[in-house]
């Protein structure tokens, strides 16, 4: 809302949605709403804006297309599109809402895609990640340690570059651990590892900062908007160290997390050494 009007944060208040009021439109589940809300927002954007600067070139006797919207309310085009004017906009929103003829409203309706192949659990829209990583591996004593990492996404625009930041680093993390570390023993159908003393988890020392590259193009024609973010910091991490570690050593692991005595090297100490 505020990149698509130019506003402020306090411009702008939120109202929860009710939904006995609305049709059915399915979950509002992960990444599926900020999809929707993306399209909505582009489907709404042209009539809301046209009504909003219609009722605003009403009161204020300018037409419509030397209007814009912007900080704090409406304002001359030429002085939204650099810094504004020092007294503030001609006309602020709660002034415009408060005066104007009729309340300003937009609707807009659309289908969420659905995949037309018979795919139990088949999806639409898919995200895209490839991931390169630099490893060491002790040939001591099995252990691999990630010591840098690069993350390509395509996921379609950003909508909150610090949530998306955090759902790869969240992802990168859990995908270290299983890939690494975490591992449930069981016997005789029971779980042996029972407490996080046995249990290990990646801590900070484990998992090193990496490189993000979100790659916002979408596809020509493509109005789909965002995509998925939440998994995919963790699945192409895995196959990547994997991979790193057969460059590294020559060897690759049958299972995760990788098996230290798969990578332990036997040597020879020289006698009197």
């Amino acid at each position: 809302m505020l990149e698509h009007f130019q506003r402020r944060a306090d411009d702008i208040a939120m109202v929860i949605g009710d939904t006995d009021r609305v049709p059915h439109s399915g979950s509002s589940t992960a990444s599926r709403a900020t999809t929707m809300m993306w399209q909505a927002l582009q489907r709404l954007k042209p009539p809301f804006l046209a009504k909003l600067l219609g009722q605003a070139s009403r009161l204020l006797g300018v037409p419509a297309e030397r209007l814009a919207t912007g900080p704090g309310g409406i304002w001359l085009a030429e002085d939204a599109a650099g810094t504004g004017s020092p007294e503030g906009p001609p006309l602020s929103y709660a002034e415009l809402a408060s005066r104007a003829a009729e309340p300003i409203r937009a609707d807009c309706q659309f289908h969420f895609p659905t995949t037309p192949d018979a795919v139990m659990g088949g999806h639409y829209l898919y995200t895209y990640t490839g991931v390169a990583v630099e490893v060491e591996v002790n040939t001591l004593t099995g252990r691999v340690k990630v010591l840098d990492q690069y993350h390509a996404v395509a996921t379609g625009p950003v909508v909150n570059p610090m949530g998306y930041r955090g759902q790869i680093e969240g992802g990168d993390h859990m995908a270290i651990g299983f890939t690494l570390m975490e591992d449930a023993l069981m016997a005789s159908g029971h779980y042996i590892t029972q407490n996080l003393d046995t249990y290990l988890i990646p801590t900070l020392a484990d998992t090193p900062d990496f490189q993000l590259h979100a790659i916002e193009e979408l596809p020509e024609g493509d109005p789909f908007g965002p995509r998925g973010i939440g998994e995919v910091g963790s699945v192409a991490l895995a196959p990547a160290i994997t991979s790193a570690v057969y460059h590294a050593v020559g060897k690759w692991a049958p299972k995760s997390p990788i098996p230290t005595e798969l990578l332990i090297e036997p040597f020879d100490v020289e006698e009197g050494a």
